[in-house]
């Protein structure tokens, strides 16, 4: 982190849910208060990455979104303007995993600690998995890019 940034919400989350799993942490010690109320007051599980809540929900630390992923994604033609092989090799090799562990709703069977006590409102909103606001998404780096005034009328087009 740089001297200005505040935190992590993300980052805070895995080491938080590692600290637990782990044993050797327990939820009342002071530092990991600390944790908690950081990630509550930065909007609590719903704000954190996609790819985290994939791992907590694998873990049975956070639900499954309400949809399913269209397995026939990977059937589309090549040929197609948008097909499996049109992503990045790092994106191939964690989709199709991921995508299977959605929809068979996987978890794993070892007991991991609950952290309902992070978010109230876990399972309220089906379409939390993917607003997360955070430094990876397009309108954080467009945001980034518009702060800069001499590329700020270039951008004019990206307007959200």
């Amino acid at each position: 982190m740089y001297h200005d940034q505040t935190g992590h919400v993300t980052a805070t989350v895995q080491g938080y849910c590692g600290m637990l799993v782990s044993g050797r942490f327990q939820q009342d010690e002071p530092h990991m208060e600390k944790a908690a109320q950081y990630i509550r007051s930065n909007g609590g599980l719903k704000n954190v990455h996609f790819m985290t809540k994939w791992m907590l929900a694998v873990n049975g630390m956070h639900p499954w979104p309400y949809f399913y992923a269209p397995l026939s994604f990977l059937l589309i033609p090549t040929y197609f303007p948008l097909h499996f092989y049109h992503l990045s090799a790092y994106a191939r090799i964690h989709f199709v995993p991921m995508m299977i562990a959605l929809n068979k709703r996987y978890t794993s069977h070892e007991e991991f600690p609950s952290l309902a006590h992070l978010d109230a409102n876990m399972s309220k909103n089906p379409f939390d998995w993917f607003m997360a606001r955070e430094e990876r998404s397009t309108h954080h780096f467009l945001t980034y890019m518009r702060s800069y005034t001499a590329l700020d009328s270039r951008l004019d087009f990206f307007r959200i």
